[in-house]
């Protein structure tokens, strides 16, 4: 029965912060440490918060001001304790056995297995479909071209000893937290798959992220965050494919996005892994 973290982050999403956390504790597997990071919500909702109002295996920290998914999710971390790490964003729910069925297949599972996953529940507005997530094993390949084909972050669990080997999330990328991160792991962790739907993942259009996706400087830091990945996927790979083809699309159209920001030139400077505005 070893002891299991979930992070939840949260940022002014009361509501489905609410029924998020509910599907935690709700959880047959009991042996929880449950850490809410809440990334500075201002809504009064959350400034009423009591500790009595939480399970007692709770643990409720909050920013001084927001600082993005990628920070609150490293948060959660340095105040872990479990041998396993999930997370949880607060627009998504657990099925009630998910950390019992992928601790089940972890402990099924070959050596070197550093992440679960899983199906997922994709509801989009009114509509749903199932998103399989059906890899096992070395996974590295499947992540050129800045895919991610594990799933969102909320289906991922962890084992201590990978997030004590790759670290922490990158707090310079407000776009593709998770990719990034699953990159480092495929390069010395395999995947294990529970092919069930064990998490609903909320896409609702009217729903504002954890993190501002739509400022000119998050898009910048969207392109930082594609050409480490494309340089990656080079190191890999060997060759320009046609994944790799459509990375380099993609920063292009990023890159035109800035104009509407009425920015005068842009230089990207790859040594240095920065981009720079003149």
């Amino acid at each position: 029965m070893p002891l299991v973290t979930v992070i939840l982050t949260t940022h002014n999403r009361y509501k489905t912060f609410l029924k998020s956390y509910e599907s935690i504790i709700e959880q047959t597997y009991k042996n929880l440490e449950i850490i809410i990071v809440d990334d500075f919500s201002t809504t009064e909702d959350y400034l009423n918060l009591s500790k009595d109002f939480f399970d007692e295996r709770t643990t409720y920290i909050r920013h001084p001001f927001n600082q993005g998914l990628a920070k609150a999710r490293n948060t959660g971390i340095k105040k872990s304790n479990g041998q396993f790490i999930g997370f949880c964003d607060d627009d998504d729910l657990w099925i009630h056995n998910k950390i019992e069925l992928q601790l089940a297949s972890y402990y099924s599972s070959p050596a070197h297995v550093g992440v679960i996953t899983s199906s997922t529940k994709v509801v989009v507005d009114n509509k749903s479909f199932i998103r399989r997530s059906f890899i096992n094993g070395w996974f590295y390949r499947k992540m050129i071209g800045a895919k991610q084909p594990l799933g969102n972050g909320s289906t991922l669990l962890f084992t201590r000893k990978c997030i004590e080997s790759i670290g922490y999330f990158d707090e310079k990328f407000k776009r593709g937290v998770d990719g990034e991160y699953l990159y480092r792991v495929s390069l010395k962790y395999k995947v294990k798959s529970v092919d069930l739907p064990l998490v609903i993942y909320n896409f609702d259009s009217d729903i504002k992220r954890i993190t501002n996706n739509k400022s000119s400087d998050a898009i910048k830091r969207d392109i930082i965050s594609l050409i480490n990945r494309l340089r990656s996927d080079r190191v890999i790979n060997g060759k320009i494919n046609l994944s790799v083809f459509r990375l380099y699309l993609k920063i292009i159209k990023r890159l035109m996005k800035l104009k509407k920001y009425k920015l005068i030139k842009i230089l990207v400077l790859g040594k240095q892994d920065k981009l720079y505005i003149i």
